[in-house]
C-alpha cells in the first residue's frame, strides 16, 4: 500500500508521461494482461487510456488488473487510468 506522500510524488511523475496502453472494445485478454504486467516490470508506473468503444470503465479495468496484477491506484482523470506496481529496479518509490 502506497502512502498519500507516495502516491502525490507519483502523480507528479505522470505530468511527463502519455498513455502507454489504449483498451478498445477487446476488453482484457491475456495478452493484454502480458503486456500491463511486462510494462510493469520495466517502468513501475503506467497510463492506461479507455477508448471510447470499450466496454469498462476506469473503475472496472481498475479492479480487474488489482486482481490480476496486484498493482496500486494511484490517479484516474477523465478515461485515464494510472497504476503503479513496484519493480526490481525501485525506479520512483
Amino acid at each position: 500500500m502506497i502512502t498519500p506522500k507516495e502516491r502525490a510524488f507519483l502523480k507528479s511523475k505522470l505530468n511527463t508521461i502519455k498513455p502507454a496502453m489504449r483498451l478498445g472494445k477487446d476488453g482484457v485478454t491475456d495478452n493484454t494482461i502480458e503486456a500491463i504486467d511486462l510494462y510493469l516490470k520495466k517502468n513501475e508506473l503506467m497510463k492506461i487510456q479507455i477508448l471510447n468503444n470499450s466496454l469498462y470503465t476506469t473503475d472496472e479495468l481498475f479492479e480487474e488488473l488489482e486482481e490480476a496484477l496486484d498493482v496500486e491506484f494511484v490517479q484516474k482523470m477523465g478515461n485515464v487510468l494510472s497504476i503503479y506496481r513496484k519493480s526490481d529496479k525501485n525506479i520512483y518509490l
